[in-house]
């Protein structure tokens, strides 16, 4: 899923956006005053209610003004200063990809160390997302696929610039089912220039320019992703087991 980040001008999809700081001040606020007002409603006794505060919170902030400019305010940033059609508006909220995951090999076969040779887990797990136009392959491995100069083309600091230097960890949530998934704290790329992403991947190596480690699974996006300087990629990557 791609999103811009807040005051910068920049070309998108062949269209110019421009932030309006006087809007996004007011928008602020009203936020402010709308988590004010919902905590008082919410949690607030009687007498906090119909206290002074309370009252300009709940009764006249939850009304008019508060809500209903808040409201008029997003309907209005929807469609101006944006140009864009509504079908890239929406596609640009929304743009989902699904489909099958490779595992690697060498990604099977250390799991299957870890878990039954009670081998020592890894510190911790990475996403990358590549920009060669490859499909992943049951043999692709960390050391052939990985790094600046692997076949994936992994992007470097020159493609994205947060986080520097290492991937974004993989943070899954516990799970009693057969899937897990890093959609609670997905892995957020902040692009550094105006490249095509055409998949992710899992490795155990934080590192951008490595090519050591395990290479446990990767995916080639069904439709690649045009990104700019200061977009933003969130990549949330899911895992499911399944028996045969």
């Amino acid at each position: 899923m791609f999103s811009e980040s807040a005051g910068k001008k920049q070309k998108h999809w062949g269209y110019m956006q421009e932030r309006m700081p006087y809007f996004d001040h007011v928008r602020g606020i009203l936020v402010a005053l709308m988590i004010m007002c919902h905590t008082v409603i919410v949690y607030g006794t009687d007498r906090v209610v119909e206290s002074p505060l309370g009252i300009f919170l709940a009764k006249i902030m939850g009304t008019w003004p508060g809500a209903p400019v808040f409201m008029i305010l997003m309907g209005i940033f929807f469609v101006y200063p944006n140009a864009k059609p509504a079908s890239v508006r929406i596609a640009r909220g929304v743009n989902c990809d699904q489909g099958g995951n490779t595992f690697t090999t060498e990604g099977m076969a250390r799991i299957l160390n870890i878990v039954f040779r009670a081998q020592t887990t890894e510190a911790a797990i990475y996403v990358g997302i590549f920009k060669s136009n490859v499909t992943p392959a049951v043999g692709d491995t960390a050391a052939a696929k990985l790094g600046a100069a692997g076949t994936y083309g992994e992007c470097q600091d020159a493609d994205y610039d947060s986080p520097a230097t290492n991937k974004p960890a993989y943070t899954i949530a516990s799970t009693s089912t057969a899937s897990c998934t890093n959609a609670a704290s997905p892995a957020s790329f902040t692009m550094n220039a105006s490249i095509t992403i055409y998949g992710a991947f899992l490795s155990t190596a934080a590192a951008k320019t490595a090519t050591t480690g395990t290479l446990f699974c990767a995916k080639a996006f069904s439709s690649s992703r045009a990104v700019i300087a200061d977009d933003v990629l969130s990549v949330t990557y899911v895992i499911s087991c399944t028996t045969s």
